[in-house]
Protein backbone atom coordinates (compact mmCIF):
# COMPACT_ATOMS: atom_id res chain seq x y z
CA UNK A 1 0.00 0.00 0.00
CA UNK A 2 1.40 3.59 -0.79
CA UNK A 3 0.21 7.12 -1.29
CA UNK A 4 -0.87 7.55 -5.43
CA UNK A 5 1.79 9.95 -7.53
CA UNK A 6 -1.34 12.64 -7.22
CA UNK A 7 -1.16 12.71 -3.74
CA UNK A 8 2.87 12.54 -3.41
CA UNK A 9 2.90 15.74 -5.65
CA UNK A 10 -0.03 17.23 -3.62
CA UNK A 11 1.91 16.97 -0.74
CA UNK A 12 5.48 18.59 -2.66
CA UNK A 13 3.28 21.71 -3.66
CA UNK A 14 2.29 22.53 -0.03
CA UNK A 15 4.36 25.04 1.92
CA UNK A 16 6.37 23.43 4.26
CA UNK A 17 6.68 19.86 3.69
CA UNK A 18 9.70 18.86 3.08
CA UNK A 19 11.29 15.31 1.13
CA UNK A 20 11.73 13.96 4.84
CA UNK A 21 8.01 14.77 5.99
CA UNK A 22 7.05 13.21 2.27
CA UNK A 23 8.69 9.60 3.30
CA UNK A 24 7.17 9.59 6.97
CA UNK A 25 3.89 10.29 5.54
CA UNK A 26 4.72 7.21 3.03
CA UNK A 27 5.69 5.08 5.30
CA UNK A 28 2.94 5.72 7.89
CA UNK A 29 0.26 4.89 4.84
CA UNK A 30 2.27 1.28 4.27
CA UNK A 31 2.54 0.32 7.67
CA UNK A 32 -1.44 1.32 8.29
CA UNK A 33 -2.64 -0.42 4.72
CA UNK A 34 -4.13 2.28 3.48
CA UNK A 35 -5.11 2.41 -0.50
CA UNK A 36 -7.06 4.51 -2.44
CA UNK A 37 -7.07 7.64 -0.23
CA UNK A 38 -9.43 10.35 -0.96
CA UNK A 39 -7.61 13.82 -0.66
CA UNK A 40 -9.62 15.13 2.58
CA UNK A 41 -8.87 11.57 3.80
CA UNK A 42 -5.12 12.42 3.53
CA UNK A 43 -5.42 15.73 4.98
CA UNK A 44 -7.43 13.56 8.02
CA UNK A 45 -4.05 11.94 8.07
CA UNK A 46 -1.79 14.93 7.94
CA UNK A 47 -3.45 16.27 10.62
CA UNK A 48 -2.78 13.26 12.72
CA UNK A 49 0.67 13.53 12.31
CA UNK A 50 0.83 16.71 13.43
CA UNK A 51 -1.10 16.73 16.18
CA UNK A 52 0.67 12.98 17.37
CA UNK A 53 4.16 14.54 16.69
CA UNK A 54 5.40 12.24 14.41
CA UNK A 55 5.67 14.89 12.05
CA UNK A 56 7.54 17.81 13.21
CA UNK A 57 8.25 21.69 12.47
CA UNK A 58 5.17 21.06 9.80
CA UNK A 59 2.49 23.69 9.93
CA UNK A 60 -0.84 21.73 9.19
CA UNK A 61 -2.02 23.51 6.21
CA UNK A 62 -5.61 25.50 5.38
CA UNK A 63 -7.81 22.42 3.95
CA UNK A 64 -8.21 25.34 1.28
CA UNK A 65 -4.41 25.43 0.54
CA UNK A 66 -4.68 21.72 0.76
CA UNK A 67 -7.27 21.16 -1.95
CA UNK A 68 -5.39 24.22 -4.04
CA UNK A 69 -1.47 21.86 -3.78
CA UNK A 70 -4.12 18.81 -4.73
CA UNK A 71 -5.54 20.88 -8.20
CA UNK A 72 -1.86 21.88 -9.32
CA UNK A 73 -1.20 18.34 -8.74
CA UNK A 74 -3.68 17.61 -11.13
CA UNK A 75 -2.49 19.80 -13.37
CA UNK A 76 0.93 18.93 -13.21
CA UNK A 77 -0.12 14.73 -14.23
CA UNK A 78 -2.45 16.26 -16.89
CA UNK A 79 -0.19 18.26 -18.85
CA UNK A 80 2.75 15.80 -18.17
CA UNK A 81 1.10 12.99 -19.95
CA UNK A 82 0.07 15.55 -22.75
CA UNK A 83 3.57 15.99 -23.51
CA UNK A 84 4.69 12.27 -23.12
CA UNK A 85 5.97 12.51 -19.46
CA UNK A 86 5.57 10.01 -17.55
CA UNK A 87 5.32 9.79 -13.42
CA UNK A 88 6.57 6.53 -11.51
CA UNK A 89 6.85 6.98 -7.52
CA UNK A 90 9.81 4.59 -5.11
CA UNK A 91 6.69 2.40 -4.56
CA UNK A 92 6.37 0.95 -8.06
CA UNK A 93 7.72 -1.83 -9.49
CA UNK A 94 9.19 -0.09 -12.50
CA UNK A 95 11.36 2.12 -10.43
CA UNK A 96 14.77 2.05 -11.27
CA UNK A 97 15.62 -0.66 -8.92
CA UNK A 98 19.83 0.70 -8.44
CA UNK A 99 18.12 4.55 -7.70
CA UNK A 100 16.04 2.95 -4.26
CA UNK A 101 20.00 2.97 -2.78
CA UNK A 102 21.07 6.13 -3.40
CA UNK A 103 23.21 8.23 -1.33
CA UNK A 104 24.19 11.88 -1.57
CA UNK A 105 28.03 12.60 -1.02
CA UNK A 106 28.02 13.14 3.00
CA UNK A 107 26.81 8.99 2.41
CA UNK A 108 23.37 10.02 3.46
CA UNK A 109 20.32 7.64 1.95
CA UNK A 110 18.57 10.31 -0.72
CA UNK A 111 16.36 8.20 -2.76
CA UNK A 112 13.66 10.09 -5.03
CA UNK A 113 10.05 9.64 -4.11
CA UNK A 114 9.16 10.51 -7.46
CA UNK A 115 10.71 10.33 -11.16
CA UNK A 116 9.08 12.03 -14.19
CA UNK A 117 10.65 10.64 -16.98
CA UNK A 118 10.13 10.49 -21.41
CA UNK A 119 11.77 7.41 -23.17
CA UNK A 120 12.09 4.02 -22.39
CA UNK A 121 12.73 3.20 -18.74
CA UNK A 122 13.27 -0.32 -18.91
CA UNK A 123 16.63 0.45 -19.91
CA UNK A 124 17.62 1.48 -16.32
CA UNK A 125 17.55 -2.21 -15.82
CA UNK A 126 21.43 -2.56 -17.65
CA UNK A 127 24.64 -2.49 -16.54
CA UNK A 128 25.32 1.54 -16.37
CA UNK A 129 28.24 4.05 -15.98
CA UNK A 130 28.04 7.23 -15.40
CA UNK A 131 30.16 9.43 -17.73
CA UNK A 132 30.93 12.84 -16.05
CA UNK A 133 32.97 16.06 -16.62
CA UNK A 134 34.35 19.51 -16.99
CA UNK A 135 31.83 21.26 -19.14
CA UNK A 136 35.08 23.16 -21.14
CA UNK A 137 36.73 19.78 -21.96
CA UNK A 138 39.89 19.95 -24.33
CA UNK A 139 39.72 18.47 -27.30
CA UNK A 140 41.48 15.18 -25.99
CA UNK A 141 39.08 14.99 -23.63
CA UNK A 142 35.89 15.31 -25.75
CA UNK A 143 37.33 12.87 -27.93
CA UNK A 144 37.70 10.21 -24.80
CA UNK A 145 34.25 11.38 -23.57
CA UNK A 146 33.02 10.52 -26.93
CA UNK A 147 35.65 6.92 -27.30
CA UNK A 148 34.37 5.50 -23.98
CA UNK A 149 30.83 6.40 -23.64
CA UNK A 150 30.48 4.57 -27.18
CA UNK A 151 33.27 1.72 -26.52
CA UNK A 152 31.02 1.01 -23.34
CA UNK A 153 27.73 1.59 -24.97
CA UNK A 154 28.90 -0.83 -27.61
CA UNK A 155 28.48 -3.89 -25.07
CA UNK A 156 25.32 -2.92 -23.69
CA UNK A 157 25.92 -0.74 -20.82
CA UNK A 158 23.76 2.38 -20.44
CA UNK A 159 25.42 5.54 -20.76
CA UNK A 160 24.18 8.11 -17.86
CA UNK A 161 25.12 11.63 -17.84
CA UNK A 162 23.48 15.32 -17.72
CA UNK A 163 23.26 16.64 -20.66
CA UNK A 164 25.29 19.12 -19.64
CA UNK A 165 27.74 20.75 -23.21
CA UNK A 166 31.10 19.57 -22.53
CA UNK A 167 31.70 15.70 -21.42
CA UNK A 168 28.15 14.91 -21.02
CA UNK A 169 27.73 15.63 -24.35
CA UNK A 170 30.56 13.63 -25.50
CA UNK A 171 28.99 10.77 -23.24
CA UNK A 172 25.67 10.98 -24.82
CA UNK A 173 26.43 11.75 -28.30
CA UNK A 174 28.89 8.68 -28.22
CA UNK A 175 26.88 6.29 -26.72
CA UNK A 176 24.18 7.15 -29.77
CA UNK A 177 26.99 6.96 -32.58
CA UNK A 178 27.75 3.52 -31.36
CA UNK A 179 23.92 2.48 -31.53
CA UNK A 180 23.82 2.24 -27.89
CA UNK A 181 21.81 3.57 -25.44
CA UNK A 182 21.71 6.68 -22.87
CA UNK A 183 19.93 8.22 -19.84
CA UNK A 184 20.37 12.08 -19.03
CA UNK A 185 18.93 13.41 -15.89
CA UNK A 186 17.82 16.87 -16.04
CA UNK A 187 17.85 19.85 -13.00
CA UNK A 188 14.52 20.55 -13.97
CA UNK A 189 11.11 19.53 -15.19
CA UNK A 190 10.84 17.38 -18.76
CA UNK A 191 8.83 20.44 -20.66
CA UNK A 192 12.07 21.65 -21.30
CA UNK A 193 15.50 21.21 -22.50
CA UNK A 194 18.80 23.02 -20.29
CA UNK A 195 20.97 24.04 -22.23
CA UNK A 196 19.08 24.78 -25.20
CA UNK A 197 22.23 24.01 -27.45
CA UNK A 198 20.80 19.92 -26.52
CA UNK A 199 17.37 20.11 -27.40
CA UNK A 200 17.91 18.00 -30.36
CA UNK A 201 20.26 15.80 -28.27
CA UNK A 202 17.85 15.18 -25.94
CA UNK A 203 14.99 14.58 -28.90
CA UNK A 204 17.34 12.27 -30.15
CA UNK A 205 17.75 10.18 -27.19
CA UNK A 206 14.13 9.17 -26.79
CA UNK A 207 13.79 8.65 -30.30
CA UNK A 208 16.98 5.79 -30.55
CA UNK A 209 15.47 4.15 -27.18
CA UNK A 210 17.07 6.06 -24.37
CA UNK A 211 15.85 7.79 -21.28
CA UNK A 212 15.55 11.20 -19.84
CA UNK A 213 14.32 11.80 -16.30
CA UNK A 214 13.85 14.47 -13.67
CA UNK A 215 12.83 14.49 -10.27
CA UNK A 216 11.21 18.09 -11.32
CA UNK A 217 7.85 18.40 -12.51
CA UNK A 218 6.95 20.36 -15.41
CA UNK A 219 7.53 23.90 -14.93
CA UNK A 220 10.63 23.69 -12.38
CA UNK A 221 13.41 25.52 -13.51
CA UNK A 222 17.42 25.09 -13.94
CA UNK A 223 18.48 26.38 -10.54
CA UNK A 224 22.48 25.90 -8.59
CA UNK A 225 20.59 23.59 -6.40
CA UNK A 226 19.28 21.19 -8.77
CA UNK A 227 22.19 20.70 -10.78
CA UNK A 228 24.16 19.32 -7.70
CA UNK A 229 21.49 17.50 -6.77
CA UNK A 230 21.04 16.07 -9.47
CA UNK A 231 24.45 15.05 -9.66
CA UNK A 232 23.50 12.26 -6.87
CA UNK A 233 21.29 10.78 -8.99
CA UNK A 234 23.19 9.73 -11.85
CA UNK A 235 25.90 8.00 -9.59
CA UNK A 236 22.95 6.46 -7.95
CA UNK A 237 21.42 4.92 -11.20
CA UNK A 238 24.68 4.05 -12.36
CA UNK A 239 27.11 0.90 -11.29
CA UNK A 240 30.13 2.81 -11.67
CA UNK A 241 31.43 6.04 -12.49
CA UNK A 242 33.72 7.24 -15.69
CA UNK A 243 35.38 10.78 -14.96
CA UNK A 244 36.43 12.06 -18.50
CA UNK A 245 38.04 15.31 -17.23
CA UNK A 246 37.86 17.11 -14.11
CA UNK A 247 39.66 20.17 -12.11
CA UNK A 248 40.32 19.12 -8.83
CA UNK A 249 37.58 21.64 -7.53
CA UNK A 250 35.10 20.50 -10.40
CA UNK A 251 31.64 20.27 -10.00
CA UNK A 252 32.42 16.63 -10.92
CA UNK A 253 33.46 16.17 -7.79
CA UNK A 254 29.61 16.52 -6.28
CA UNK A 255 29.17 12.85 -8.20
CA UNK A 256 32.44 11.49 -7.48
CA UNK A 257 31.69 11.56 -3.66
CA UNK A 258 28.54 10.27 -4.16
CA UNK A 259 29.96 7.30 -6.11
CA UNK A 260 32.83 6.59 -3.50
CA UNK A 261 30.20 7.01 -0.23
CA UNK A 262 28.15 4.42 -2.26
CA UNK A 263 31.10 2.16 -2.46
CA UNK A 264 31.06 2.08 -6.40
CA UNK A 265 33.60 1.36 -8.49
CA UNK A 266 35.19 5.29 -10.17
CA UNK A 267 37.38 4.80 -12.80
CA UNK A 268 38.96 8.20 -14.92
CA UNK A 269 40.52 8.93 -18.42
CA UNK A 270 44.28 8.73 -18.27
CA UNK A 271 45.94 10.95 -21.09
CA UNK A 272 49.17 10.63 -23.00
CA UNK A 273 49.35 14.54 -23.18
CA UNK A 274 49.43 16.66 -20.11
CA UNK A 275 45.83 18.28 -20.44
CA UNK A 276 46.23 21.56 -17.59
CA UNK A 277 44.47 21.76 -14.92
CA UNK A 278 41.17 20.21 -16.81
CA UNK A 279 43.14 17.30 -15.42
CA UNK A 280 44.32 17.44 -12.62
CA UNK A 281 41.33 15.81 -10.53
CA UNK A 282 41.80 12.45 -13.29
CA UNK A 283 45.66 12.59 -11.81
CA UNK A 284 44.28 13.44 -8.26
CA UNK A 285 41.70 10.89 -7.78
CA UNK A 286 43.82 7.91 -9.65
CA UNK A 287 46.65 8.91 -7.16
CA UNK A 288 43.84 8.37 -4.26
CA UNK A 289 42.75 4.76 -6.16
CA UNK A 290 40.64 5.29 -9.31
CA UNK A 291 40.93 3.02 -11.73
CA UNK A 292 43.41 4.81 -14.73
CA UNK A 293 41.18 4.03 -17.88
CA UNK A 294 43.21 3.89 -21.50
CA UNK A 295 41.77 0.87 -22.75
CA UNK A 296 41.22 0.43 -26.34
CA UNK A 297 37.73 -0.16 -28.00
CA UNK A 298 38.84 -2.92 -30.13
CA UNK A 299 39.83 -4.78 -26.23
CA UNK A 300 36.49 -3.66 -24.33
CA UNK A 301 34.46 -5.20 -27.31
CA UNK A 302 36.44 -8.06 -27.66
CA UNK A 303 36.29 -8.90 -23.66
CA UNK A 304 32.57 -7.21 -22.98
CA UNK A 305 32.52 -9.66 -19.53
CA UNK A 306 35.49 -8.33 -17.86
CA UNK A 307 34.80 -4.71 -18.49
CA UNK A 308 31.11 -5.26 -17.33
CA UNK A 309 32.46 -6.97 -14.42
CA UNK A 310 34.63 -4.14 -13.77
CA UNK A 311 31.68 -2.03 -14.05
CA UNK A 312 29.95 -3.94 -11.41
CA UNK A 313 32.33 -4.17 -8.89
CA UNK A 314 33.16 -7.28 -9.49
CA UNK A 315 36.91 -9.36 -9.87
CA UNK A 316 37.75 -10.70 -13.06
CA UNK A 317 41.31 -12.85 -13.62
CA UNK A 318 42.11 -10.66 -16.75
CA UNK A 319 41.62 -7.45 -15.27
CA UNK A 320 44.46 -4.90 -15.94
CA UNK A 321 46.43 -3.22 -12.77
CA UNK A 322 45.99 0.28 -12.48
CA UNK A 323 48.25 2.32 -14.47
CA UNK A 324 50.62 4.40 -12.71
CA UNK A 325 51.34 8.26 -13.43
CA UNK A 326 54.66 7.05 -15.53
CA UNK A 327 52.44 4.97 -17.50
CA UNK A 328 50.57 8.09 -18.87
CA UNK A 329 52.60 8.04 -22.08
CA UNK A 330 51.04 4.90 -22.87
CA UNK A 331 47.21 5.88 -23.46
CA UNK A 332 45.43 6.95 -26.47
CA UNK A 333 44.59 10.46 -25.82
Amino acid sequence: MSLSNEHIITLQNVRGIGIGSINKICDEVERLGLSGLSTFELYDLLKSLISSKALTRVTLPDIEDFEKANSVARRIMSVSESKGIHVVSRFEDSFPKMLLKTVDESGKPSVPVLLYYKGDLSITERPALAVIGTREPTDAGFKAGHYYAGAFAGIGVNIVSGLAIGCDTSGHRGALDAGGVTTSFLAHGLDTVYPKENESLAEEIVEKGGLLLSEYAIGTGVSRYNLVARDRLQAGLSNATLVVQTGVRGGTMHAVRATQQAGKPLMAVTYRDYQGEKEEGNRMLISQGAFGLRARKEEIASEPERFISMILGRPHSSSQENPQEEEFKDTLF
